[in-house]
């Protein structure tokens, strides 16, 4: 029978041992295995009763009202935004600035590291337009 890897365990599991991913997905499964997705629906369970989202909100990293459309459901695109090595609640934000701040490393050196990188290419591109303009 075919392995995968759980990215959150890292353990090799037989396949069944995955839910089928219904937008395809990497192989047409999830990425976390059963348990592993099951212990992370169930702390967003329970931080979402203890916090319930406000009405009308709004992003609180970027502002935006966040109103997207999630597959074919339409919601308002703010979701719940939580330290997943704590599993303690940080704030609601939108699905923009939660994929943003998960794929710098859920963490302030990665967005500090996005911000070193983002100075020096502006300062580099004002360097080079002195140079050309100068």
């Amino acid at each position: 029978m075919k392995l995968r890897t759980c990215i959150k365990c890292n353990i090799d599991k037989q396949i069944d041992e995955f839910h089928p991913h219904s937008s395809g997905g990497l192989g047409g499964y999830d990425s976390r295995c059963k348990q592993c997705k099951s212990k992370a629906c169930s702390i967003t369970y329970k931080l979402k009763k203890q916090f319930p989202k406000p009405k009308n909100a709004v992003c609180e990293c970027c502002g935006s009202k966040g109103s997207v459309t999630h597959g074919k459901r339409k919601f308002d695109g703010i979701v719940l935004d939580h330290c997943h090595e704590t599993h303690t609640f940080r704030g609601w934000i939108c699905q923009n600035c939660n994929r943003g701040i998960g794929c710098l490393g859920d963490n302030i050196d990665g967005l500090k590291r996005a911000i070193k990188y983002l100075q020096a290419a502006e300062t580099a591109k004002l360097a080079k337009d002195l140079a050309k303009n100068g």
